[in-house]
């Protein structure tokens, strides 16, 4: 039986594409990974493991609580709720097709944050390219052509 795993990091930047996802599916049956975000070194280094534990598990049950208020209530019980591992998402994703088959198909709804580059899902995944370059360059060397034909 198809199964299908999403990765979600923000209720309303997922609730756009779930919608309609999960009406058009009708009764596959979904896991939804919940992927925390990462503390900066700022304010990790003053909190142990337990309370960044404990940190991380009431971030994940207030979006569990977005996302379900935000779901058809018919799609409640064909839903699995699990956290990401704190390492990479990729060991989630190969314990997830471990567990529920290799046919897993998984969808990546975390919204990503100015200049930072997501981490793969899947070890044969592309890894995204980096764009911040593209304008600055563009904007550099057409500007670098315009100076040489003034001159």
């Amino acid at each position: 039986m198809e199964r299908l795993a999403i990765y979600v990091n923000d209720a309303p930047y997922a609730h756009r594409v779930l919608q309609p996802l999960l009406a058009e599916r009708g009764d596959t049956p979904c896991t939804m990974v919940l992927c925390p975000p990462m503390l900066t070194h700022r304010v990790g280094k003053w909190l142990s493991n337990r309370q960044r534990q404990h940190w991380q598990r009431t971030w994940a049950e207030r979006l569990r609580q977005d996302l379900q208020g935000l779901l058809p209530a018919a799609a409640g019980p064909q839903i699995e709720w699990t956290t990401a591992s704190s390492g990479r998402p990729q060991d989630t994703t190969s314990q997830l097709r471990r567990r529920l088959g290799t046919g897993l198909q998984v969808m990546d709804l975390r919204k990503p944050r100015v200049g930072q580059n997501l981490p793969q899902l899947a070890p044969g995944e592309a890894a995204p390219g980096d764009d911040r370059w593209k304008a600055p360059l563009a904007v550099g060397s057409s500007l670098a052509v315009v100076l040489a034909l003034v001159d």
